[in-house]
């Protein structure tokens, strides 16, 4: 019970300086300036902004900022363009895309045990 107070007490304590840095950052850059953003330029900056929005509940705006990087082959703009996916955060919950971007990035072993997680509940789903 106590680590549950904690723990929530501290995603509000770091959701609220994350929220307001975002916010600063969404008033200079709006989604739509991402479509000529370069996996070199400030995607970092950017998919910060989206998680921010996400875990706002601003979904569509979230995903309007990741799509675009995972398009140009973002890897992290891929992890989190994949759990959308498959949460259905933002976009209509697709198992076929989240698996097809999950494999993507097992390919590449990026996080290995984020993607790992979400293969095996794919997996698991599909036995069901």
């Amino acid at each position: 019970m106590i680590s549950r107070i904690f723990t929530g007490r501290f995603i509000a304590l770091l959701l609220s300086v994350f929220v307001t840095s975002s916010a600063i950052s969404y008033a200079i850059l709006s989604p739509s300036h991402t479509e000529n953003i370069t996996a070199s330029e400030d995607s970092d900056k950017l998919i910060d902004l989206a998680l921010g929005l996400s875990l706002d509940g601003y979904y569509d705006e979230a995903f309007s900022i990741l799509k675009p990087l995972a398009d140009k082959d973002v890897t992290r703009a891929k992890l989190y363009l994949a759990v959308a996916y498959y949460h259905g955060n933002g976009v209509p919950r697709d198992i076929p895309k989240a698996l097809m971007l999950f494999l993507e990035l097992q390919d590449k072993n990026f996080e290995p045990g984020i993607v790992n997680t979400y293969l095996n509940l794919i997996g698991s789903l599909q036995l069901n």
